[in-house]
């Protein structure tokens, strides 16, 4: 199986390649640079509307708070979030392998019939 990880030239360092030979003791690596950012982040303008759906007249409950911001965003801009959010904290990538892989044409089996 091929996981594809993105990481901005600028947060990789030594221990982020130590952390991934640890994890990948087998795998091969395959680096392509792109001058281009990567696609799919939030312009500030995007930022500031999601912020702006904050409901605060439920302070004191934090999931009532964000609940509207959830709502707005999809998965994938969730995974985002909690990266960078990681990142910012802890100095470092966070790691994370999805339990089941989403890619398309990765069930190589199939579906389960019986599921159905």
């Amino acid at each position: 199986m091929t996981n594809t990880l993105r990481y901005p030239l600028r947060n990789i360092s030594p221990d982020t390649f130590q952390d991934l030979q640890e994890k990948y003791p087998n795998a091969s690596v395959q680096i392509e640079l792109s001058d281009e950012p990567a696609h799919g982040g939030l312009s500030e303008q995007d930022f500031w509307d999601l912020i702006a759906l904050l409901d605060w007249p439920k302070e004191g409950n934090d999931e009532a708070v964000i609940e509207p911001v959830v709502a707005a965003l999809s998965a994938s801009s969730l995974l985002r979030i909690a990266n960078e959010a990681y990142r910012r904290q802890k100095g470092t990538l966070m790691r994370y392998v999805a339990a089941y892989p989403i890619e398309t044409f990765s069930n190589e089996k199939g579906w389960d019939e019986s599921a159905a």
